[in-house]
């Protein structure tokens, strides 16, 4: 079972890690009807099944490594990770030319900015009316209209990466740069550990395949050597780095620590000798503390799994180092990454994994506090205690400690995910946030894109409402970034809803980041944001010539095209209006028509009695 997790509603997620949440989107894949999807899963599932009972020895291997404590001990996965897939960046590059709205529903009078990314020298961009996005030639084709705008012309062209990865930041403060002893101390639950062979459903670019230096705590400069940090290093142990006059000083456990995996693997489970372990440890988490006396210029790094059985990965090392003095950096605090260098804009070194609990203390805690904190006794006097368990539904991280060094969550780490002491008695965070208290984070995970505007459109007071879009060339590739523009004053008797939580739900960047995709380290995505190009939300998603079957926008534009070639008055809005402005904004009309994809059943309930619904959203709430 892959956790999913996260208090954004949309989010799908496990069983045990999260409490339930209202869906964005329907369980349904772009592979078949709901339907089609529930029988084939019950087919699956009898095959699996009717498998296992058909093959010698299947069952009595998997019976028995079950019951050999000593073959389970033994145990050590070797199938390979997964086929690497194209990167996302580099698959989206190869589209020549990208880019997306800072919205997807405007009104007349209003202005949309648009964000483009080439590395061509150019591009041209026309504002364009969108009839139908299928260029099928066995169908109309592209039918678009030209809006006569002066924002229609060439503009310099400018490349802008997507800025992957999920951290925290707390701004640079003095009481983050002790100017003698401290000591930092956390809870985590890495999911990429270097040369692990434990997590198999990681890719081979996380530091499972491709070992790196991944920050926990960190207030470190690499470039220039300055600052401390508490990471996994390249070996995947738990290590304190120290810069100082005398240069960089590392001191690590030495020991691997061992993933928390937060997917097990499919039917090869019951078919090779031994089942892929879920956590390989009981919960997977470890309790980490690392201290630095200025006194005795030593440093004590721990590593502690919680688990209530024999763990080899249990580890503490005391050494001397010659850091008299840590030359500090001014570059802000980070949680789940480090700075390359002080403002290079975007960090690295991306931890993959669950955080809980990280705390700064100007001091160097004894044994006997350590040995406190790990039994959730923390020692008092502390410089900053983030808890992840309040606020959650924002971006806010809050310093619970004295001076409220409160931080920032940037890219949409996955929030009220259980905490390491979880006594599963609640499966929802509302009831007890303090059992919600971790933060997932991924090296792949993206809240907002960030790019600066191209240019701005702002929409004619007599603009017509429907699908619009900028449409973009560079190089010979065309892209389209779409939005709808909204009526000012409903007046029209039909509504065209378009789902554009559908799209969200659905909507690839670099070929992932669909709520239907994996992260790099095997768990699933939770959020999707529309601040960033979504390639299959455009025409000629399929291709110049139509090659592929249409699906969510492009055979939406199938519905669009027929209302405007029948001449119905109709006007667009979208889900996101509907969220926004809720039943109100559906009374104005006696017909509200939903896309080929229902988002969500929730829409007839707000429908009032007397009120047309389009067969499409019916058929799905029935099913």
């Amino acid at each position: 079972m892959r956790e999913r997790g996260g208090n954004c509603p949309g989010a799908t997620q496990g069983p045990l890690d999260r409490p339930p949440a209202p869906a964005l989107k329907s369980a349904v894949d772009p592979g078949g009807s709901p339907k089609m999807r529930r029988s084939r899963t019950t087919i699956a599932v009898v095959a699996v099944v009717a498998l296992v009972a058909a093959t010698p020895g299947a069952t009595p291997s998997f019976a028995g490594s079950m019951a050999d404590p000593s073959t389970a001990a033994r145990y050590m996965p070797d199938e390979p990770l997964p086929t690497e897939p194209v990167p996302p960046q580099e698959q989206l590059d190869g589209l020549g030319v990208s880019g997306y709205p800072d919205r997807l529903s405007v009104e007349p009078g209003e202005t949309v900015s648009i964000m483009v990314s080439t590395k061509e020298p150019t591009f041209n961009s026309r504002i364009v009316r969108v009839q139908h996005g299928d260029a099928d030639p066995a169908g109309p084709g592209i039918k678009e209209q030209v809006i006569d705008t002066p924002v229609n012309r060439t503009y310099p062209g400018r490349y802008q990466p997507l800025p992957l990865g999920s951290y925290v930041t707390v701004p640079d403060d003095s009481r983050l740069k002790p100017s003698g002893s401290f000591s930092i101390t956390a809870w985590i639950a890495p999911t990429t550990i270097p040369g692990s062979p434990y997590n198999r459903v990681a890719l081979q670019r996380t530091p499972v395949g491709t070992p790196r230096l991944q920050g926990l705590v960190t207030k470190w400069s690499a470039a220039d050597a300055r600052g401390y940090g508490l990471f996994i290093d390249e070996q995947g142990s738990l290590a304190l780095r120290l810069g100082s006059r005398s240069g960089v000083e590392t001191v690590s456990t030495g020991v691997k620590l061992r993933p928390w995996a937060p997917a097990q693997g499919g039917p090869e489970m019951y078919f090779n000798r031994n089942p892929r372990p879920q956590h390989v440890n009981n919960s997977g988490w470890y309790f980490v503390a690392a201290t630095y006396d200025a006194r005795t210029h030593s440093v004590t790094v721990t590593q502690r799994p919680v688990a209530d059985h024999p763990d080899d990965s249990v580890a503490t090392v005391t050494k001397r180092v010659n850091a008299p003095r840590i030359n500090h950096t001014t570059a802000p605090l980070l949680m789940a990454a480090h700075w390359d260098r002080p403002g290079g804009g975007h960090p690295t070194g991306f931890y993959n994994g669950k955080i809980e609990s990280p705390t700064i203390y100007d001091r160097a805690l004894t044994a006997a506090e350590i040995a406190a904190a790990e039994r959730g006794r923390a020692p008092s006097r502390a410089a900053a205690a983030w808890d992840f368990s309040r606020q959650i539904s924002t971006d806010k991280v809050v310093d619970s400690g004295r001076h409220r060094l409160h931080g920032r969550a940037v890219n949409l780490p996955v929030r009220a995910l259980t905490s390491h002491d979880w006594d599963r008695k609640t499966m929802n965070y509302n009831e007890d946030p303090a059992q919600w208290g971790a933060v997932y984070f991924h090296e792949d995970d993206l809240g907002d894109a960030g790019w600066s505007p191209s240019f701005r459109w702002k929409v004619p007071d007599n603009a017509r409402s429907g699908v619009y879009a900028a449409r973009l060339e560079a190089g010979g590739k065309v892209y389209h970034a779409t939005f709808v523009v909204r009526p000012k004053r409903p007046k029209a008797k039909i509504a065209m809803l378009v789902p554009t939580l559908t799209y969200l739900a659905y909507g690839q960047t670099g070929g992932t980041m669909s709520q239907y995709s994996d992260h790099a380290d095997g768990s699933g995505y939770v959020y999707s944001s529309a601040k960033r190009p979504i390639q299959n939300l455009r025409s000629m998603t399929t291709g110049p010539n139509g090659e592929g079957r249409p699906w969510a926008f492009e055979a939406d534009t199938h519905i669009f095209d027929w209302l405007e070639t029948k001449g119905y008055d109709v006007e667009y809005i979208t889900d996101h209006d509907v969220d926004r402005e809720g039943r109100a904004i559906l009374d104005t009309y006696q017909t509200v028509i939903t896309g080929t994809h229902c988002p969500a059943p929730g829409l007839m309930e707000t429908s009032k009695p007397g009120r047309n619904t389009s067969d499409a959203c019916t058929e799905e709430v029935q099913r």
